[in-house]
């Protein structure tokens, strides 16, 4: 074997090259993986948000839909009330004062009966606003979670970058966290939609 200047066969140089040009490709390997899987975190979180809003929306539709139904059957029940009392009263009303007694049953009638709408329509009212608030604090919420999670993100992506050698951040590691950005804002924009 042929020695070169330094000792060495022209071989060993060539192996020296290939180590280092593996040991770059390696280390480029790890940060884009590593910048994929602060991608994944990300997406996660947001997916694990977008669940736990819906989730949230779910009980409260249900808490609201329990809700109506009471007011409903006891609005049902208020007005059945009402013209039972109504009959009484009409099978009550012989002899001189049947007229006014009548006419008095009709009017108690209308009255119970406007009485139980008006009670329907302020519970409806509550329930409604109740209902409203509900989903204005999950959609707060989703909105500082959302929040919370995109500084994470951005974070752990400064992080990456602080602790990567620029030299070992080539093309395609570049492209890759180039992707991972794009794909995090998309990813961000279609969770704040929901």
């Amino acid at each position: 074997m042929v020695a070169n200047v330094k000792g060495r066969s022209p071989g060993a140089a060539d192996t020296g090259a290939t180590a280092t040009a593996a040991k770059d490709a390696a280390e480029q390997s790890v940060i884009g993986e590593n910048f994929i899987t602060v991608y994944r975190r990300y997406v996660e979180a947001l997916r694990d948000i977008h669940a736990r809003v819906q989730r949230r929306y779910f009980d409260v539709q249900a808490d609201y839909s329990r809700t109506v139904h009471d007011i409903q059957c006891k609005s049902h029940t208020a007005r059945a009330e009402a013209f039972r009392n109504y009959v009484s009263r009409m099978h009550e009303a012989r002899g001189d004062d049947a007229h006014r007694l009548a006419c008095d049953a009709e009017h108690q009638y209308m009255k119970d009966i406007e009485a139980a709408h008006a009670i329907e329509q302020k519970a409806l009212a509550d329930a409604n606003s109740v209902a409203a608030n509900a989903v204005q604090q999950v959609n707060d919420q989703a909105a500082t979670d959302r929040d919370a999670a995109r500084v994470a993100y951005t974070s752990e992506v400064r992080d990456g970058f602080a602790k990567s050698d620029p030299q070992a951040l080539g093309p395609e590691v570049m492209a890759l966290i180039g992707q991972s950005l794009v794909a995090a804002s998309n990813a961000a924009g279609q969770h704040a939609l929901h």
